[in-house]
């Protein structure tokens, strides 16, 4: 679920308010996508890196939209999330690329299958 859907579906404002600034206010690029590798929410910190000034710009879009050269990985982008979502198992990840403003960026990571958690 979005961030919104969360915060929607949550009975405790304080929680939802704490979820919100956690999401927002993190030092981690933190982005959560549909089945077809578009964003449903997306945090300040990532949207900027990919060459959007807020969050809210970068809703529905996908990698083939980012705007720096990393757009080039579009391919291997989305064949991360068609493996993730087709193994049901979490892609840990380091990758380097160009991103907003030719800053290069080590990112070290890991997609996740939402539908997969709390599981056993």
């Amino acid at each position: 679920c979005s961030v919104t859907d969360f915060m929607s579906k949550n009975p405790s404002p304080l929680l939802s308010t704490m979820y919100q600034n956690i999401f927002n206010c993190s030092s981690q690029y933190i982005a959560i996508l549909d089945n077809d590798s578009n964003f449903l929410s997306i945090n300040e910190k990532y949207a900027n890196v990919i060459g959007y000034k807020k969050s809210e710009d970068a809703l529905g879009l996908s990698y083939d939209q980012f705007k720096c050269q990393a757009v080039e990985k579009t391919d291997v982008f989305k064949e991360q999330d068609r493996n993730v979502l087709k193994t049901n198992s979490p892609l840990v990840f380091l990758s380097y690329h160009c991103y907003h403003n030719d800053n290069w960026r080590l990112l070290y990571g890991e997609k996740t299958d939402r539908r997969s958690h709390g599981k056993s």
